[in-house]
């Protein structure tokens, strides 16, 4: 069954008119603006740990066999990315071309750059099984649909973000939010 969207309810109690304002609606609360006002203690430290420079002498680069086991480990059967590339394509393309593969991701970890057009997403929303009110916005769910390449790259760090803290026994906050930083 396919549930199209057309009228929510707004904060003032109305109900949305067109498909325009419902969107609007959904992306309000679901994209909420990231403002400093309601920043706590910890969100705070986090935006003054962000500003200070990125250490990256002391980052290992990705093996090839990271790569290949990364993209080896993602489920073909899940929906694609905007690029529409599933999983069994950057198996396919590794085996042609790991060197090429690896130092593109490698490259990416040493400049400290996320390419912006790999952050694009697909943003589709689900109903909540739960809710009953179909104007209520809270009934809705996002999923963001990523690239692949994305999708690697993300779990690349992830992995090496999970081996430090593992290696070191510790989550050295310092040290995690340079790792973080180069995500961005």
């Amino acid at each position: 069954m396919t549930l199209t969207l057309t009228t929510l309810a707004k904060p003032d109690s109305s109900r949305t008119t067109n498909i325009d304002e419902s969107l609007q609606i959904m992306m309000d609360h679901l994209i909420p603006e990231d403002g400093t006002q309601d920043d706590n203690i910890q969100h705070k430290n986090a935006r003054r740990l962000a500003n200070q420079p990125i250490d990256t002498l002391n980052d290992q680069e990705f093996t090839m066999d990271e790569v290949i086991q990364t993209i080896e480990n993602f489920n073909p059967q899940k929906a694609p990315g905007l690029d529409w590339v599933t999983g069994e394509i950057p198996t396919l393309k590794f085996q042609n071309i790991p060197q090429t593969l690896t130092a593109m991701y490698n490259d990416c970890l040493k400049r400290g750059h996320f390419p912006a057009q790999w952050k694009i997403a697909k943003i589709i929303t689900i109903t909540k099984p739960d809710k009953k009110d179909r104007y209520d916005i809270s009934k809705y769910r996002p999923i963001s649909l990523i690239n692949l390449k994305c999708k690697v790259l993300e779990k690349l760090l992830i992995n090496g973000i999970v081996h430090h803290i593992h290696k070191y026994k510790s989550l050295n906050l310092t040290n995690l939010a340079s790792c973080l930083r180069k995500v961005q």
